[in-house]
């Protein structure tokens, strides 16, 4: 058993930026489950939208992200984040990254639902920069980085009905279960994109500090607003089914690149007055009715027409990794697709990073802090998840003073010893769970297609749960039981939600309902699917 102050779980933006603010304060442990820098952080490739400009002001921000967040953001939440913008931009700085410049100053873009040019970004590589710089600092605290290890389940005890967390069970690089009893949790596992076949995320995003969240009883917020990126490199065949698809970012659009059909006939304009810098639901949408009636299989992305910047240069990540698949963006249009890109929902914290759950914090995708409500406004993640793991690192070192760690154990600890012996099922399943989110709970939904998926799940469940019991904990085991849990909460939240509103969009209820449904879908309590 090991024992720390603080215990960060994931090493994507949100660990590492947490770690360096506690490490100075207590014994910091960082768990990667495969690779420390193969996150979701590494392959943002846009920026980081903050206020820098004259011409922006912060009430524009606010304005911005309120209306794409349709009527059920947290107007606080949004406020004290947007505003802390300059100031992460400056820590961020500190660290050693530097944004591209201009003569006017920082080099902004400007991306779908923008009003103003306000994303900061270093070329088209962003988030490649700051994981290698945030991870450069981090090895250089006393923090510890485990690499290879899986945390199972969290370790949570309660009391007078309140539940508190004293770690969590892990998964070691050898093989064996160990506990890590910490004084402070923070759950920095990202996203679940590998809940759809076809999505933007590593192959990492499985769901774990969502799935682990909700085992423990955590309060789950708004898992039915998925967000789709519109242009996704097409490559059928080119990749075995399980890899991620490549993602073009939306910078793109911001400086000119247009959608057209395999015809080459522009459709944006036809579907919002922003054409091709419409928030990403409505382009995905218009994306998915082109293909619905041309019965293609992708539009084209066009980047010649950018003026004024050379595209190698520009975008150099997205020019050398076309080149790669046969695609010369200096000289034709590209193939693209949605791909699940976002869960906007997650663990429900306050705005220092608590949950529901004393001791446990949530910081970067796996939280819900009400920033993005039912859509979220390009960019805002990593604003979202630098402020939140700053003020979730700083109201964790004043309560780590408070507490003590604990010997109390969680009851469902998993304790077999037997290898898995059909690790063909566990393919399957994981293939299935995919395919019937992919099939009945994507971009358009409907009552019986939600109903079919529910029906699916419990199906996978019953399987998955013998197994779980039965074999010792695998990666590929645990993976694919949290991926399941992920699915059910989406399907879930979406059947609870008889309206369509952001990113959430029923046939059966296809206008907005803000009598009824103007309010957060709030799922309270874990119950064994």
């Amino acid at each position: 058993m090991l024992e720390c102050d603080f215990l960060i779980i994931g090493s994507g933006g949100g660990g590492l930026f947490s770690a360096l603010h506690l490490a100075p304060y207590g014994k910091t442990i960082i768990l990667s489950k495969k690779d420390p820098n193969e996150t979701a952080t590494s392959y943002a490739q846009g920026g980081i939208a903050a206020v820098l400009s004259k011409d922006d002001s912060y009430k524009s921000h606010i304005e911005d992200t309120l209306k794409l967040g349709c009527g059920i953001c947290r107007e606080d939440v949004v406020r004290v984040i947007v505003e802390s913008g300059p100031e992460i931009i400056r820590d961020l700085e500190n660290l050693g990254v530097i944004f591209d410049r201009d003569e006017d100053g920082y080099h902004l873009s400007i991306e779908g639902g923008h009003s103003n040019r306000r994303v900061a970004h270093i070329r088209d590589q962003t988030g490649r920069v700051f994981q290698d710089v945030l991870y450069h600092n981090a090895v250089n605290t006393d923090a510890k980085i485990i690499t290879n290890a899986l945390a199972v389940d969290l370790i949570v005890d309660e009391e007078e009905g309140q539940r508190t967390c004293y770690g969590a069970v892990v998964l070691t690089p050898d093989g064996t279960i160990e506990d890590i009893r910490a004084k402070i949790t923070i759950l920095a596992t990202g996203g679940a994109g590998k809940v759809y076949l076809v999505t933007s995320n590593p192959d990492i995003s499985t769901g774990d500090g969502l799935a682990m969240a909700y085992r423990a009883g955590a309060k789950i917020i708004n898992m039915e607003f998925v967000q789709f990126h519109p242009t996704c490199l097409y490559l059928p065949g080119a990749r075995p089914a399980h890899e991620r698809t490549f993602l073009i970012t939306e910078a793109a659009r911001g400086e000119g690149a247009i959608l057209t059909t395999i015809d080459g006939d522009r459709f944006m304009p036809a579907y919002d007055h922003l054409a091709e810098l419409a928030p990403r639901d409505v382009v995905s949408k218009a994306i998915y009715d082109v293909l619905s009636k041309t019965g293609d299989d992708y539009v084209l992305l066009d980047m010649r027409p950018i003026r004024g910047v050379s595209l190698k240069r520009r975008f150099p990540y997205i020019y050398e990794n076309c080149l790669k698949w046969g695609y010369d963006i200096t000289m034709e249009p590209i193939p693209v697709i949605p791909a699940a890109h976002y869960i906007c929902g997650g663990v429900e914290t306050n705005l220092n990073g608590r949950t529901s759950i004393e001791r446990l914090y949530a910081v970067g995708e796996v939280a819900y802090t009400g920033m993005h409500g039912a859509n979220r406004l390009a960019s805002n993640s990593l604003l979202e998840t630098f402020v939140m793991a700053k003020r979730a690192s700083q109201d964790a070192i004043k309560l780590s003073k408070k507490v003590k760690n604990s010997n109390k154990t969680r009851v469902h600890i998993p304790t077999s010893k037997i290898p898995t012996q059909e690790k063909i099922v566990i393919s399957h399943e994981w293939n299935s769970i995919r395919r019937v989110m992919t099939s009945y709970a994507s971009m358009m939904r409907s009552d019986h297609r939600l109903n079919l998926a529910d029906k699916y799940l419990a199906l996978i469940g019953d399987i998955l749960k013998v197994d779980y019991k039965k074999y010792a904990p695998s990666l590929d085991l645990v993976e694919t039981f949290n991926l399941h849990h992920v699915a059910c909460l989406i399907v879930k939240s979406a059947l609870m939600r008889k309206e369509s509103r952001g990113l959430h969009y029923n046939v059966d209820y296809p206008q907005q309902d803000d009598e009824n449904f103007r309010k957060e879908t709030v799922i309270t309590s874990y119950e064994e699917e």
